[in-house]
């Protein structure tokens, strides 16, 4: 079995629940939780290296797209004209954005300690 395969699999299933108008993305996790299971020892060596490698790039890369789209939406100007207009909700947004960095800070860096 080959990284191909894999990913044929995957999409696949995700065609199939759209055929069946069911979700594609709940489909697509539990088919890799079958496959995670099932399909990694049938792998080669090499396919195994190709699948680890391959999937952690595109990830990778996800997650700069995602990182660039949400900093890029944040200095939207018409976003933040809300701010300006009542203390309240500048306060309200500064709380959110400190307990949120605070939240993701001991998160990762709570487990270290």
């Amino acid at each position: 079995m080959h990284m191909e395969d894999m990913a044929f699999m995957a999409y696949l299933s995700y065609v199939m629940a759209e055929l069946f108008d069911l979700s594609g993305i709940i489909t697509v996790f539990f088919c890799g939780i079958v496959m995670s299971h099932y399909t990694w020892h049938n792998v080669t060596e090499s396919s195994k290296v190709t699948t680890k490698h391959g999937f952690a790039t595109l990830s990778f890369v996800c997650e700069i797209l995602i990182f660039l789209y949400v900093g890029m939406d944040a200095l939207d100007i018409e976003k933040w004209r809300f701010v300006s207009d009542s203390p309240r909700k500048s306060i309200s947004a500064a709380s959110y954005n400190l307990v949120g960095c605070s939240n993701t800070w001991v998160c990762v860096y709570g487990a270290c300690l």
